[in-house]
């Protein structure tokens, strides 16, 4: 166990390495809270695509649809002329919703269906 998570956080540190690399190829600068808040829209789409906050559960496919569904918000959402406390708002919203079914979703797959017994006297 102790090996394979060494591996996670290696595999982990390189590919926000390369992510870091990659927004300053984009951007040109770095300031260092320049990327403050992008980790509401990395735990956001992650949540969105189906991954449960309980663990166990979520897929690469799954992650990816709500990546793409935060970012058509970040996009969709300042063309629309909405200020920032309520583009904030919406995405909580979308967040608090998946959330919520997810919930939901677990509690079904936890519930314990009781059988019903007849008893004819």
């Amino acid at each position: 166990v102790a090996k394979w998570e060494l591996m996670a956080y290696i595999v982990s540190g390189f590919l926000a390495g390369v992510g870091g690399i990659a927004f300053a190829a984009v951007y040109t600068t770095v300031m260092p809270a320049q990327g403050q808040g992008f980790e509401l829209y990395a735990i956001a789409g992650t949540v969105i695509g189906g991954t449960s906050l309980s663990g166990g559960s979520g897929s690469i496919f799954g992650t990816m649809i709500g990546v793409y569904i935060m970012s058509v918000l970040r996009a969709g959402l300042p063309s629309m002329d909405l200020q920032s406390q309520y583009q904030t708002f919406f995405t909580g919203v979308v967040v608090l919703g998946a959330v919520m079914l997810d919930m939901y979703r677990t509690k079904k797959a936890t519930e314990v269906k009781l059988p019903v017994i007849d008893s004819e006297e």
